[in-house]
């Protein structure tokens, strides 16, 4: 058997995904215990909604760029977090 290997950019793989592929990703991520797997995010069918993919990818946006925030930024976030 042949074997081929591809460099694919995971950025670019990822855009091209539908919102249906990108769920499958996300149950698979999760199954490797990759995301947490919260019962109370799921939907009734079990799957995640485009709503939550997006919040995610929000917060680990915040997460990732923690260093890069102003103090300003930070001062909000705490905030915010305390008010909940």
């Amino acid at each position: 058997m042949a074997t081929a290997w591809v460099d694919i950019d995971v950025e670019d793989f990822y855009e091209d995904l539908t919102p249906g592929e990108k769920l499958d990703l996300i149950d698979l991520l999760k199954e490797d215990g990759l995301l947490p797997s919260d019962p109370d995010d799921d939907d009734d069918d079990g799957t995640v909604s485009l709503a939550d993919i997006e919040w995610t990818q929000l917060i680990h946006k915040i997460t990732s760029a923690r260093y890069r925030l102003t103090a300003e930024q930070e001062s909000m976030l705490i905030n915010l977090a305390k008010s909940l």
